[in-house]
C-alpha cells in the first residue's frame, strides 16, 4: 500500500505539466502550493479538492527549469512528505525540488 500510495501522491510530470497531488482527510480544508514558479504566493495556486480520489491536486504547466516549492495546508508551511528531493532553505527547513527538461522531439 505504501509503494502505491508513493506513487499517487507527490509531484510527477504529465502531458499537461507537473501533477501536484496531497492526500486529503476528513480535516484537512486547503492546501495550496507556494515555490520559485508563484514567488512563493502561499495563496497564488489553490490544490484543488477530488473527493472522488481523496485527494487535493493541481497541475501546472512550467517551462523548462529547476523549482523549489512548499506545501501550505491548512495555513501551516510544510515540505511535501511525498517528494524527497529536498534542500534546505534559509530558514532551517527544508524546501522540496523538482525539475522540468526540455521536451526532446
Amino acid at each position: 500500500l505504501a509503494d502505491k500510495l508513493a506513487q499517487l501522491y507527490g509531484v510527477r510530470k504529465t502531458s499537461q505539466g507537473l501533477l501536484f497531488v496531497h492526500p486529503a482527510n476528513g480535516k484537512t480544508k486547503q492546501v495550496h502550493i507556494a515555490g520559485d514558479f508563484n514567488n512563493w504566493s502561499s495563496t497564488a495556486t489553490p490544490m484543488k479538492r477530488n473527493e472522488k480520489l481523496g485527494v487535493f491536486q493541481v497541475c501546472l504547466s512550467l517551462p523548462p527549469g529547476r523549482y523549489r516549492y512548499r506545501l501550505i495546508v491548512d495555513g501551516h508551511w510544510m515540505q511535501d512528505p511525498y517528494n524527497n528531493y529536498v534542500e534546505s532553505n534559509p530558514f532551517g527547513e527544508l524546501n522540496n525540488v523538482v525539475e522540468v527538461d526540455v521536451e526532446k522531439v
